[in-house]
This record gives C-alpha cells, sequence and structure tokens, in this order.
C-alpha cells in the first residue's frame, strides 16, 4: 500500500511483575521526545490491540516479554520482515510461543501472522523480546529486566533515528535536481 509510512512502536504488556516491560519501554520512549510527525509510540495489553494501529505504517518494533530462566539481563531483537514464517535472513531466529494464549488471549506471531493474511503487516517488522521469569500478578518488574528494558531503549531508539535520517536523506534527494 502505497500510503503507508512512518514507525510504529508498541509496548505490549500487563500488569503482571516482569510483563510490565513493554509498557516500560514505550513510557520511557515517549519521555525521550521519540514521537513526532514519522514515529508513534502505543502501549496494548494484548497483542491483538496491534491490528487497530498497524494498517497505515510502514515499520512496526514491538516490545514484549518473552518467557525465560535466564539470570542476566538479556534481549533479543528479531527482524520478523524476511518471510511471512517470522524468521530472519539467516532463518536463525524464530518467535515462538510456548503456550497457546500466554498471558495475552492472542500469540504475537498469531497476530502477525494475521496481519499479514489481511495485507495489514507493514514491510518491516521488527519484535524486541525481554527475557523475563516473573509474571504473577501484584509482583514488580524486576531490576534485571528493568536494566535490559534500557537497554533496548537505546538500541531502539537508534535504529529508529537512524531510520528517520536514512528517509529524510532520501527525500531531499528526490527533491534536488539532475
Amino acid at each position: 500500500m502505497s500510503s503507508r509510512g512512518g514507525i510504529l512502536i508498541v509496548g505490549v504488556g500487563s500488569f503482571h511483575g516482569d510483563d510490565r516491560v513493554g509498557w516500560y519501554v514505550a513510557r520511557r520512549l515517549i519521555e525521550t521526545g521519540i514521537e513526532s510527525a514519522e514515529v508513534r509510540v502505543r502501549t496494548a495489553q494484548v497483542p491483538l490491540d496491534l491490528m487497530n494501529w498497524i494498517g497505515d505504517f510502514e515499520t512496526l518494533h514491538v516490545v514484549d516479554a518473552c518467557a525465560s530462566d535466564f539470570a542476566g539481563p538479556c534481549w533479543r531483537r528479531i527482524d520478523c520482515s524476511d518471510t511471512a514464517e517470522g524468521t530472519g535472513a539467516d532463518n536463525s531466529l524464530r518467535i515462538v510461543t510456548r503456550h497457546a494464549s500466554g498471558t495475552h488471549g492472542w500469540s504475537l506471531p498469531d497476530v502477525l501472522d494475521l496481519a499479514r493474511r489481511l495485507g495489514q503487516l507493514p514491510s518491516r517488522v521488527v519484535v524486541w523480546a525481554v527475557e523475563s521469569s516473573q509474571f504473577e500478578p501484584g509482583t514488580e518488574i524486576a531490576n534485571r529486566v528493568v536494566d535490559a528494558a534500557n537497554e533496548v531503549i537505546e538500541s531502539l531508539s537508534t535504529e529508529v533515528r537512524a531510520s528517520l535520517i536514512a528517509q529524510q536523506g532520501v527525500l531531499e534527494c528526490m527533491k534536488s535536481p539532475s
């Protein structure tokens, strides 16, 4: 769809411990002033909420917790743009859900597949998965998850700003007389 443009960043989360990480990242990104005419940041309680927003965007970044027993701060950047099955170019990373419904109802891979089938999936999709282990109601986000989230914020901000600079360069070249 040629009318698509811009970047959408969505933090998926809930009120259950480390599952707050997507919301944390979204809130902190908004505080940095990253939002503009080209960049929007949203929070979602369930991945299915993405379907309300993604149709108008060229690029989608999703930040969400992923279950892990890893002790240190760790996160993964998964580029899902290369194939419909959600693998990167090297075919080494795949978004997999351990449970059919997880904490959100529809899994993120299911929502991305639905968007693809409906022709609504942005041409570029990146998932930022923050490894987490504490999902009990009423618990706070763990310090190690906050540390990983802060790394995601830095990397994601850098990637978005670089993309905007590249887009601006292309637009300037298109304006220049030959």
